[in-house]
């Protein structure tokens, strides 16, 4: 197998790949965090396991979105410039960090943000 594995797999590939490595760490954590923060507001039963299962599924989705959108403008980055350096990474940290903050913003303006 000859060529460079970067340039054979297309940038969707690798950003799906990110987005659930991502989410699954996030996932767990979620399940950590989740747990210790229920006990401490001594939420019991459903409630509980409702309280885990919202922090499960925030995490994994914040953190998967954000790795996901990283990657694709990493690689996309990459494609476009022919170049394998590290303004491609702070290209895609600015994009990343910016929609990140663009749904922080919405989250604001639709009050499920946290409350001021």
């Amino acid at each position: 197998m000859e060529g460079d594995l970067e340039s054979d797999v297309p940038c969707a590939s690798i950003a799906v790949d990110s987005l659930i490595r991502f989410a699954t760490d996030r996932v767990i954590w979620g399940l950590c965090s989740g747990s210790h923060d229920a006990t401490k507001q001594g939420l019991t039963g459903r409630h509980h396991a409702s309280f885990v299962v919202k922090s499960m599924g925030k995490y994994g989705v914040q953190c998967g979105l954000l790795g996901g959108v990283f990657s694709f403008t990493c690689c996309g980055g990459q494609r476009l410039r022919g170049k394998s350096d590290w303004v491609n990474g702070c290209i895609a940290g600015a994009i990343a960090g910016a929609a990140v903050c663009y749904g922080w913003a919405n989250c604001l303006k639709t009050g499920l943000g946290p409350s001021s």
